[in-house]
């Protein structure tokens, strides 16, 4: 879904803007890199595995995060691989759909990996 700014300024917001704005312009490439960015609270800590993307359009260019998805500490470490898993799922399908359009991404094999998790208690 198209943001306001976007709708109303023409400045992307999300992943939905900058594909719309492929439509209209040229992109020269799409690069990202990936973190897991932590967040401490009183109630949890959790990791956000986050995609950060760099769009090379011929006049300008715009940069936006992607949440897929995050671990959090209390979880077993098996369900926290499965929340890594169904992020990589996630990031796989959004680079399939930039192919798709015929952007090109250089993307060199990017994926989260297991570091990501939390380890058990007494590791």
């Amino acid at each position: 879904m198209r943001s306001i700014p976007y709708m109303a300024w023409g400045h992307p917001q999300n992943l939905d803007d900058c594909l719309d704005l492929a439509r209209h312009r040229k992109v020269h490439q799409v690069t990202f890199r990936l973190k897991a960015i932590e967040t401490v609270t009183e109630q949890y800590m959790l990791k956000r595995l986050v995609s950060i993307y760099q769009w090379d359009f011929k006049d300008r260019q715009v940069t936006i995060d992607v949440i897929y998805g995050g671990v959090f500490l209390f979880e077993t470490e098996g369900r926290q691989q499965v929340s890594v898993d169904n992020a990589n799922r996630r990031l796989g399908n959004d680079l399939a759909a930039l192919a798709g359009l015929g952007i090109p991404v250089n993307d060199g094999g990017q994926r989260f990996s297991y570091t990501c998790c939390y380890s058990p208690p007494g590791d």
